[in-house]
Formats: structure tokens, C-alpha cells, sequence
């Protein structure tokens, strides 16, 4: 089910429809704050939000008889932090579209949507493997539309993952998460962090104004999927390695969520997806590509 291509094929599925619906152009994406817009503060916020702590959590897990077609242990543990008692926030569930092609989200089913995919850096093949999951665009009306949340992760050419890339909406920033190994080597060739940035591995601020490596992640003992925190507006927080200390003192509920191939998602989700899926060969807009400057090998 998740074959090799299915990521690509999925975008290109997304292409095709989007030409058909909007007579070849792609749906209007939420509009990304300008260069002036994004100042050091609000850079800022994007590093200092991976220390949020969590009192209180609900923790889902994939199924315990996994999916073919993905590594075992690679799917995403997700935490969301308990909201305020009377908040109407709610979780993720299963996309629907209803009879007149509007979104709307299944809160009974929890469901992460998985793709695979690859991505070719100086010769070199890396597997990519892509999780999405949506909440309720507005929590009282789990059927007046959708929002997006989730993680596109690249395997180093052994397997184990080495960038993380939070999918968010347009105006949240572009957070990456990269392996300490990914960050040595970037720290080896071009030495200490540019202006404006905090690791090596981050590339010209004016480049990518909107988007950080938030935080450099421990290598794993083998390769494994990750923890990924959501406060109580549904945001992502930080990711972090499974080898790493957790973030919430304690886990109110934890629960499977149900796993589906992103190719199942209905076509009402497609202008909810990210502004960069419309890239098929090199996705030079997102930020795998805009974020980092990559070291050789």
C-alpha cells in the first residue's frame, strides 16, 4: 500500500486535480508573512517553544500490529497537551468529505496518513517518509473544514532518520529538526552558525527568513520514529528522539490512531495540504531545502 513512489504519485494525483478544479492553477495558500514580518523575536519564539512542558497529555501510538510497507517503530508518537477544562479543543481525527465537497474531520477516528518517497542530494538516495494527520478548523464544527498537521522525515543513506520537517500552517513558521550527527558534519565544513542562527546547519537567514532548525536531535540507537508535541492550540512544539527525556509529567489517556495511505485522503482535503507539495521533482520550496545548507557526503 505504501509502495515506494506512493508520495510522489500522490502529488501528482494532487496536481492533476488541482489543474482540472482551478484551471491550472493551484489553489490560493494562506498568505506567508513577508521578510520584515518575520523579525529575530519571532524567530526566537520558534527555538524557544521545544521547551514547552507538558502537566498533563494524551498519547497516541500506531497500531500495535503496525503496516506494511513502513519500518517497524518509524511511525510518530503523538502528544498533545490536555487543554483548559471547557476549551472546546479537540483532537485529530479521520478526514470526510460531506455531499457537497466541503472537509470536515471524524473525531471518532484518530488517523494518521502515511506516504513514502525519496529525495536525491549530491547522487545520493535518501527515503523519506511522510506523516499527516488533521484537526477541526474550528473546534466547535468538526465539519466546517480542516488544518493540516504533521512530519516529513529523511533517512541518512543508512536508514536512520537525519531531518525532520514539521508540516504547519503558512503563518506558524517552518521548523526543522535535525540529527547531531547532521549538525557535526555541517559544524566540520562551515563552522559556527550564521548570523542570526543557532546551529550550523541553518542557512542564510535572509534566505529563509520563517524558517529555524529548532532543535538538534540525539542519534538514536536504531532507526525509530519520533515524539511530537502539540500544546493545546494543536501546534507542534518540538520533536523529539524516543532516546530522549520526555516533556509531560504525566499521559491523561494513550490510544491507537488509525493509519491510512495519504493517497485515501479526499480531494476537498488537497488545498489544505502545503503550499510546497506542488513541487513534485525537487520540492525546492519547502523547508528541507530553503532552512539548511548541506554539508558534502
Amino acid at each position: 500500500m505504501f509502495a515506494r513512489r506512493a508520495f510522489a504519485a500522490a502529488i501528482r494525483f494532487v496536481a492533476v486535480i488541482l489543474w482540472m478544479s482551478f484551471g491550472g492553477c493551484r489553489a490560493s495558500a494562506p498568505r506567508a508573512p513577508t521578510v520584515t514580518e518575520w523579525t529575530p523575536a519571532r524567530r526566537a519564539a520558534l527555538y524557544e517553544r521545544t521547551d514547552d512542558w507538558f502537566p498533563s497529555a494524551d498519547f497516541w501510538k500506531p497500531p500495535e500490529d503496525g503496516v506494511e510497507g513502513v519500518p517497524e517503530g518509524m511511525f510518530p508518537l503523538i502528544v498533545e497537551a490536555c487543554p483548559d477544562v471547557g476549551s472546546g479543543v479537540t483532537s485529530f481525527g479521520r478526514v470526510v468529505e460531506s455531499l457537497d465537497g466541503a472537509c470536515g474531520v471524524d473525531l471518532l477516528r484518530p488517523t494518521v496518513y502515511a506516504a513514502a518517497s525519496t529525495m536525491v542530494r549530491d547522487g545520493v538516495v535518501h527515503e523519506q517518509q511522510l506523516f499527516m494527520w488533521f484537526y477541526a478548523a474550528d473546534d466547535a464544527s468538526p465539519s466546517a473544514g480542516i488544518r493540516a498537521s504533521g512530519l516529513r522525515v529523511t533517512m541518512n543513506p543508512e536508514g536512520s532518520p537525519m531531518v525532520w520537517e514539521v508540516i504547519s500552517r503558512n503563518d506558524d513558521g517552518a521548523m526543522v529538526f535535525v540529527a547531531q550527527s547532521l549538525e557535526d558534519a555541517a559544524a566540520d565544513e562551515f563552522g559556527v552558525p550564521l548570523p542570526g542562527r543557532r546551529f550550523s546547519i541553518e542557512g542564510d537567514v535572509s534566505a529563509a527568513p520563517d524558517a529555524v532548525v529548532a532543535r538538534v536531535l540525539a542519534d538514536g540507537p536504531v532507526p525509530m520514529g519520533p515524539f511530537v508535541y502539540l500544546d493545546a492550540g494543536r501546534r507542534v512544539s518540538t520533536v523529539i528522539c524516543r532516546c530522549m527525556p520526555s516533556q509531560a509529567d504525566s499521559f491523561r489517556e494513550t490510544a491507537n490512531y488509525e493509519i491510512e495511505s495519504l493517497q485515501a485522503l479526499p480531494t476537498c482535503a488537497i488545498e489544505f495540504l502545503p503550499a510546497w507539495f506542488g513541487d513534485v521533482e525537487s520540492h525546492k520550496a519547502s523547508p528541507l531545502e530553503r532552512a539548511l545548507r548541506w554539508p558534502k557526503g
